[in-house]
């Protein structure tokens, strides 16, 4: 049998707020609750998310996802600047690095 519970200690702002939004959907304070309580209790606890972390396989991805990542934000400049920046030179391995970015 369902009950009707009751949420207190709600802030009057948050309250209009949500009122608001509920009431230019069509929806009342009741649904909204509802739907907002049952999603929050189908989420996995903490416990559950660490445990499926943990049976997870390691990743080993051929290309470095920091790498990824910046030649999707346009930055592959930079990324050769800082691959280059990261590796041990002689003087003849520098010159070739700058020549590598010089050419791009």
């Amino acid at each position: 049998m369902p009950t009707g519970d009751k949420i207190r200690h709600l802030p009057d702002t948050v309250r209009r707020k949500i009122k608001a939004q509920q009431t230019f959907k069509g929806e009342s304070l009741a649904d909204r609750g509802g739907r907002e309580i049952r999603r929050v209790g189908k989420r996995p606890t903490l416990k559950k998310v660490l445990a499926h972390l943990a049976n997870l396989s390691p990743v080993n991805p051929r290309v470095p996802p920091a790498q990824v990542i910046r030649e999707e934000r346009g930055e592959p400049v930079l990324t050769k600047v800082r691959e280059c920046a990261l590796r041990p030179h002689t003087p003849a391995s520098l010159a070739g690095c700058i020549e590598e970015l010089t050419e791009g």
